[in-house]
């Protein structure tokens, strides 16, 4: 990924939640053209990474029919 992105990309974190052994992390990953917001699924071994997941998705506006609930955050 590094060779194909310029410099390391910037991560704000949003919200770390979770408990032993499971976290979820929420955040916004900037790659230089726009925000991806990112999860990430943890889960730990002794103080260590035993498996990670992440997941990407670009920022859209909700449908119509949903508009009236969405958070705007």
């Amino acid at each position: 990924m590094y060779r194909e992105v310029p410099g390391p990309p910037k991560i704000t974190w949003r919200s770390i939640r979770g408990c032993r052994p499971i976290w979820i992390a929420e955040g916004i990953v900037e790659y230089g053209e726009g925000p991806v917001h990112l999860i990430g699924v943890v889960e730990m071994e002794n103080g260590k990474v035993a498996k990670a997941n992440f997941y990407f998705a670009n920022p859209f506006d909700p449908p119509a029919e949903r508009a009236q609930w969405a958070s705007g955050a």
